[in-house]
C-alpha cells in the first residue's frame, strides 16, 4: 500500500505592500493578464537537459518565494504560505520532426495557450517551465510566472544562480552558493517600520486630490464592463534630429530621459484636463539602502 506524505508548511506571513497591490490588481481585473510574465529564451548548443532541470530544482529549494502560494479568502488580511518542498513544474517537448515553418506556427499557438492559462495564485508554485527542442542543438525555454513572485532585480538573481548551478552540474562538482535571504526577513523588516512620518508627508503632498488625473479623452467602450482592461501598443520612432535635441536638452538641464518623459506626460495631462496641478503614478525599480 502506498502512502502519500502531505507537504509540510514552512511559514505563513503577510504580503508586502507591492504584493498587496499586485494581488488587488489581479483580483480586480480578473479578465486581464497584466501581471502574467512569459519569458522566452533560445538556447543553442549541446544542452544538458538533466543538469538544467537539476539547477532549477536547487534554485527552488534556495528561495522560499518560489514555493509560495497566496490566500485572501476567509482571513483578516491576505497571507502568503510557504511550503517546505514543491515539485518543479517542468515540461519537455520534442518538435524536431516538424519543419521550421510548422514549428513557428506551433510555438505561437503554444505561447497563446500558455498565456491564456495564466497562473493560479492559490496553488504553489506560481510558475512553470517548458523546454521545447526544435533541432539537435536548438531549444526554446519558456518561463511563465506571476509578477507577485519576482521583479526585474530578483529575476536576474534567479537566472544567475541557475546558470552557475547548471555549469557545476555539467562539470560534476558541488557548488556552495552563499545562503539566500528568506523573503520573510523582508516582511519582518517592513513590519518594524514606522509609517507615521511617511503617511503625514503623503497626506500633505496629496491634499486636495481625490484620484489620479485622467487624460479626458477616454471613452466608454460598449460591451466593456468595469474592471476589464484592453491594452494596445503604439510605437513612435523619433527622428535623429529630435533625439539629438532631446539629448542636448537633458544635458543642459542635467536631467534624465525618464524625468523628461514624465514632464512631457504631466504637461499633456494638464493640457487635456485643464488642471494646473496633475497627479499620476510611476513604478520605480529600486531598493532602499537599508
Amino acid at each position: 500500500m502506498q502512502t502519500h506524505v502531505k507537504p509540510a508548511l514552512k511559514a505563513i506571513y503577510p504580503l508586502s505592500p507591492m504584493q498587496q497591490g499586485l494581488l488587488f490588481n489581479t483580483l480586480f481585473h480578473s479578465d486581464s493578464s497584466t501581471d502574467f510574465v512569459q519569458q522566452r529564451y533560445i538556447l543553442r548548443g549541446a544542452l544538458n537537459v538533466v543538469a538544467l532541470r537539476a539547477a532549477w530544482e536547487q534554485v527552488v529549494v534556495r528561495h522560499d518565494i518560489l514555493r509560495t502560494q497566496f490566500r485572501w479568502e476567509g482571513v483578516k488580511q491576505p497571507l502568503q504560505i510557504v511550503w517546505q518542498q514543491c515539485e518543479l513544474p517542468w515540461m519537455e517537448q520534442d518538435w524536431r520532426e516538424a519543419v521550421p515553418v510548422a514549428q513557428e506556427k506551433r510555438l505561437q499557438t503554444f505561447l497563446r495557450a500558455d498565456f491564456a492559462q495564466g497562473i493560479e495564485l492559490k496553488r504553489a508554485p506560481l510558475f512553470r517551465l517548458s523546454l521545447i527542442r526544435q533541432a539537435q542543438e536548438v531549444y526554446q525555454l519558456i518561463w511563465s510566472y506571476h509578477h507577485i513572485l519576482l521583479d526585474g532585480w530578483s529575476n536576474d538573481i534567479v537566472w544567475r544562480e541557475v546558470l552557475e548551478l547548471y555549469e557545476a552540474e555539467v562539470a560534476g562538482v558541488a557548488l556552495e552558493l552563499p545562503p539566500s535571504q528568506p523573503y520573510k526577513n523582508y516582511i519582518t523588516w517592513l513590519q518594524h517600520l514606522d509609517d507615521t512620518d511617511a503617511e503625514h508627508y503623503w497626506r500633505s503632498a496629496l491634499s486636495g486630490f481625490q484620484e489620479a488625473t485622467k487624460l479626458r479623452v477616454q471613452q466608454a467602450v460598449p460591451g466593456k464592463s468595469r474592471g476589464v482592461i484592453d491594452y494596445q501598443e503604439q510605437r513612435l520612432v523619433l527622428s535623429a534630429k529630435v533625439s539629438s535635441q532631446m539629448q542636448s536638452f537633458k544635458e543642459r538641464y542635467r536631467i534624465t530621459a525618464n524625468t523628461l518623459v514624465q514632464a512631457a506626460w504631466a504637461y499633456l495631462l494638464s493640457s487635456y484636463s485643464g488642471e494646473k496641478d496633475v497627479l499620476f503614478g510611476s513604478v520605480v525599480a529600486g531598493r532602499p539602502g537599508e
